[in-house]
Formats: structure tokens, C-alpha cells, sequence
């Protein structure tokens, strides 16, 4: 029986939706508490992109913040109409990418051990940071790390994602971290409007430039991969319809001040593991985030703000180990295997960087031996 049609444990379902709170939460609060965007409209927007996301795909594809975007605004607070300005250009490249064969086409250009070696350095920069944020209450990481490998080893039915947050909760006291409801911006969701000149400007040279490689390869082109590899009968995971609906998402979203947001293959392997495995995991996420934006988005960031590092470190663990596990480069030749493992460390670092070096090595190297690369299966 297939993954996407097999009758779910409402739990499991639940758990699931939870699963890649690990990647949204700490870019999402982030952005609402440094960056200054409307938490409102972050929560909201989140809610309909992941409605959207359900309703078309029939499946657990993720939502997930702009990693760009998402550091841009930790790091240097822009205002929000360039928020806004590099979401709208981001939706409509990705909209007209999506609307013909041209993604297609690119990505017939990028030889398969470029995409292995993208999600390969994705899977270990997600275990990197799930280490870190581990290390940061080092007993506690421990103990809720200890807590999932144990439940997803003998216990997988129960909702992992659920009990380790939970737990987490629960440790609160004893590890403190707890934010001032001074801290929380009030903002709700703002009116649609759209930036000027200036602010498109700086949406585009901090945000739309650097995230475009970013998200066309780990969001799109290894979403697909990883999205064909948990779930095989959603016929409609690719990389043509995820460039579409990225677009598409955005193009709604940004006007209100939301945080930009795209696909991506560790959310794919996250709701797997924690156990979502139809289209109600997204669509009761999406529900409660639209619903919390829209009447308690204060109140809400103010809880979600609350969950320990470790928690968020140990659901970000599960699935990177999972992404690098089924890279599986014994199905590549000799070499191809050698450019795997340079440029999936190259990617740990910037993802970009593999990607251009991959695009101009690989076909060089072939060319100079007269040979063809191996493609993976």
C-alpha cells in the first residue's frame, strides 16, 4: 500500500504537521522578533501557503521560511516593504520558471551528483545546526535526543514530535529561557500594500539575489527528489509545480508583510519521519497557523518562543540524518562518488558555491576524459 493512501493515526498525522518545526521556528521567530515583520501576518501568510500546499499536492510537502530572508532579517532588520519587494520578484521569477518548461530544462543541465551532493550538504548543515542548538543545554539535548531514538525505535507509532515537545515544555523551569511578553511585537496581520522603488531595490539585492540559487536547488529540483522518494504516488511533486506554487504563495502572502517561503527536502523528510503521511498533517497545520495569525499571534509567538533550543535541535536531527541516509552513493560511479562527498562539503557551507563549482567541474571533467557522468537511479 502506498504512503499516500494508507488510513494515518489522527496522532501520528498531528505529530507530522509538527515535524519541521525544528527548521520554521527558530528563522520564524526570529523574523518576528529581530527582523520586525508583523507577526500576524507571518503566522497567517504561513497558514494559507501551507492550505495551498495541501489542497494541491495531496501530501506533506512542506512551508518553510527563506533561509536568506530569514537570516537577512536576524542580521540586518531591513524594513518591510523590502521584505516585501524581494518576495514579489522571488514569486515572479518562480511563477514564470514554473509556467512553461524552463525549469525543466535547467535542471536537465545539472548532473546528478550536483543534486546528490546538494542534499547530502544539506542533511549534514540541518545536523550541524540540530548539534548546536543540542550543545546549547547540553543534559536536556541529551536526554530528549535519547527520548525520540528510543520512541522511534520501539515505539514509532506514537507521536514523537508531540512527546519530545512536550518534554521540552516541561523543562522549561529548570533551564530557564523564558521570553518577557515585553518582547513580543503586537503587531497583527497589515494591510496589503506594495513597496516603492527604493525598497524594491534592497528586496532584491539582500533577499531575491542570494536566495534564487538557494531555493532553486534545495527547495525545487532536491524537493522533488526526496519528494518522490517518501511519497511515490503524488504524482504532481515536480520541480515545474513546486516552482509554481512557491511563486504562487509568495505572490499572496507578501503583500501582507509575511516572511518569503518555499519548499524545501528536509521539511519532506521531517514530516515523513514524524509520521504525516497524507494531505491533513499540512492542512490542519495551515488551519491552526491561519487561525492563530488572525486572533492570537502575540499570544502564540510568545509560547512558541518559549520551546528550548534542544527540542528544536532534536526534531532538526531526525530528518538530516534521514536526508544524507538515502543519498545512497553507492548508485554513482567511482568519481561521481568523489564529487558527492567534495561537493556535499562544500555545501555545508554554501550551498551556491557546490552548485556553480558542480555545474562547471563535472562537465569539464567528463569532456577532458571523453566519458559520460553516471546518472544517478
Amino acid at each position: 500500500m502506498s504512503t499516500t493512501t494508507r488510513q494515518p493515526h489522527p496522532l501520528r498525522e498531528l505529530a507530522g504537521a509538527c515535524g519541521d518545526l525544528g527548521t520554521f521556528l527558530p528563522l520564524t521567530i526570529g523574523a518576528i522578533m529581530v527582523g520586525g515583520l508583523p507577526a500576524g501576518s507571518v503566522l497567517a501568510g504561513f497558514g494559507i501557503a501551507y492550505l495551498l500546499t495541501a489542497g494541491f499536492y495531496r501530501a506533506p510537502i512542506p512551508v518553510q521560511p527563506m533561509k536568506v530572508a530569514g537570516a537577512v532579517l536576524v542580521t540586518t532588520a531591513p524594513a518591510v516593504e523590502a521584505v516585501i519587494g524581494g518576495g514579489l520578484v522571488l514569486a515572479i521569477v518562480f511563477l514564470l520558471l514554473g509556467s512553461g518548461d524552463l525549469i525543466a530544462r535547467l535542471a536537465r543541465l545539472v548532473p546528478a551528483p550536483v543534486i546528490a551532493a546538494l542534499q547530502a550538504g544539506l542533511g549534514l548543515s540541518l545536523g550541524w545546526k540540530a548539534l548546536g542548538m543540542l550543545a546549547a543545554t547540553p543534559l536536556v539535548g541529551f536526554l530528549l535526543a535519547a527520548l525520540a531514538a528510543v520512541l522511534l525505535l520501539w515505539r514509532p507509532q506514537w507521536p514523537v514530535a508531540l512527546i519530545v515537545l512536550g518534554a521540552s515544555l516541561a523543562a522549561v523551569p529548570w533551564i530557564g529561557g523564558a521570553v518577557p511578553a515585553a518582547a513580543i511585537p503586537a503587531a497583527g496581520l497589515i494591510p496589503p500594500h506594495l513597496p516603492g522603488i527604493d525598497a524594491l531595490i534592497t528586496g532584491v539585492v539582500l533577499i531575491a539575489l542570494p536566495q534564487f540559487p538557494l531555493t532553486l536547488t534545495n527547495a525545487i529540483m532536491v524537493t522533488e527528489r526526496v519528494g518522490r522518494e517518501y511519497y511515490p504516488d503524488a504524482h504532481r511533486v515536480r520541480m515545474r509545480r513546486l516552482s509554481l506554487t512557491t511563486g504562487l504563495m509568495n505572490l499572496v502572502t507578501a503583500p501582507f508583510g509575511a516572511l518569503p517561503m518555499c519548499h524545501g527536502a528536509g521539511g519532506v523528510a521531517a514530516h515523513y519521519r514524524f509520521g504525516a503521511r497524507t494531505w491533513r498533517a499540512p492542512a490542519g497545520l495551515g488551519v491552526a497557523l491561519l487561525g492563530l495569525g488572525l486572533f492570537a499571534a502575540a499570544d502564540t509567538t510568545r509560547l512558541l518562543a518559549q520551546i528550548p533550543d534542544a527540542a528544536l535541535g532534536t526534531l532538526l536531527l531526525i530528518p538530516a540524518i534521514d536526508l544524507v541516509r538515502i543519498v545512497r552513493p553507492a548508485q554513482y560511479a567511482p568519481t561521481d562518488q568523489a564529487f558527492i562527498v567534495v561537493l556535499g562539503a562544500i555545501a555545508i557551507v554554501s550551498p551556491a558555491l557546490a552548485f556553480v563549482i558542480g555545474m562547471i567541474a563535472i562537465p569539464l571533467w567528463y569532456r577532458f576524459r571523453g566519458t559520460g557522468s553516471a546518472r544517478g537511479a
